[in-house]
């Protein structure tokens, strides 16, 4: 049995699906092209810049910087149920050792994890890229960034992106989505010349289309703040909420909910998060509330606060139109470490 999945997708002709055309002639390159979009087409899930301001040096740095194994990031991901079984993992970095690598860790929340190598004397910014397994038990999960330093010098991140691994083949296995839509593949000789061109073969390349689609994590933002600040990005200090993050998106067709997941504490007492969409502004909603831990301390385990908690849920959004995430801090010294979140049809 084969399943085609060639290195590129192949724009078709339509005078090859005409009266009197052979199956082959089209047909083929049609199951080809949606087999290449189910294994490439893969939107990032986390892109993050990272501007620190914790470092030895006067000023802002454009980068997170080593120690021990230290956490510097965290992100919380959503884990999409199918044939994806790892992350690629990209960084821009840098280490001033001449003589000696350093290493940048990503690891789940499980504690598994990937090392990469940044090379000795690496500039500014070098491309490095790594593979992390994904738990595929999860709806989603946390992964965490540790920098270690070279013997003499520093390991410098400035940016990090993770999206879903490529697939190098079609398994030949269905696969269910959330909503109910099932992936199946197509084999080579269900649309070779020889081959009847059956309604249930269309029917299931229309539901093929649509599993790429829901399958499509839409990201309106993937961000973590530097772990070892000085002076967060996004805190507040007011007994009312006070704005202090605003994030334009526009929603896919069929895109209803915006589910979320974040990173987030206060050093003492009472403080909460509230985040809310235009949509819901518009209708009257305020917004949806979660209290935030107290502490932060690595690796941050108890500072994960998720759409699914108890009494929390995801936000409504106005499907193929343009929407704005807004959140809110109230307490004391209520501080955003990081915020993920993420498009579905629900």
């Amino acid at each position: 049995m084969s399943r085609p999945l060639p290195a590129d997708f192949t724009p078709l002709r339509p005078e090859v699906f005409g009266p009197g055309r052979f199956i082959a002639q089209g047909e083929y390159e049609l199951a080809a092209n949606l087999h290449w979009c189910l294994a490439n087409v893969r939107t990032p899930i986390i892109s993050t810049g990272m501007w620190n301001d914790a470092g030895a040096g006067p000023g802002v740095q454009a980068y997170a910087y080593g120690g021990t194994a230290a956490v510097r990031a965290a992100w919380v991901v959503p884990v999409t149920h199918g044939p994806w079984t790892a992350w690629d993992i990209r960084i821009l970095a840098s280490n001033t050792d001449g003589a000696h690598t350093a290493t940048a860790r990503f690891e789940r929340s499980d504690g598994t994890g990937v090392d990469i190598t940044v090379t000795a004397g690496a500039t500014a910014w070098t491309s490095f890229a790594g593979t992390l397994a994904q738990d595929v038990t999860l709806v989603t999960d946390v992964l965490r960034m540790k920098l270690t330093n070279p013997s003499a010098g520093e390991l410098r991140v400035h940016w990090v992106e993770i999206r879903p691994a490529a697939l190098s083949s079609i398994p030949a296995s269905t696969f269910t989505l959330e909503s109910g839509v099932k992936w199946r593949p197509i084999d080579a000789a269900e649309v070779d010349v020889q081959s009847p061109l059956t309604v249930a073969l269309r029917r299931r390349e229309f539901e093929n289309i649509e599993s790429v689609r829901q399958s499509r994590i839409e990201t309106v933002i993937g961000w973590s703040d530097v772990a070892n600040f000085r002076a967060p990005a996004f805190v507040a200090t007011s007994g009312s909420y006070v704005t202090v993050l605003r994030v334009p998106f526009r929603a896919g067709p069929l895109r209803a909910k915006l589910r979320w997941g974040l990173l987030a504490y206060t050093p003492s007492g009472t403080a909460s998060v509230r985040l809310s969409t235009g949509t819901m502004r518009a209708a009257g909603n305020t917004g949806v509330v979660a209290t935030l831990p107290v502490g932060w301390t690595a690796p941050f385990t108890g500072n994960v606060v998720l759409y699914s908690d108890g009494g929390i849920s995801a936000l409504d959004v106005t499907p193929d139109a343009r929407g704005e995430l807004f959140v809110e801090l109230t307490g004391t010294t209520a501080t955003l470490m990081a915020l993920t979140a993420w498009l579905v049809d629900e």
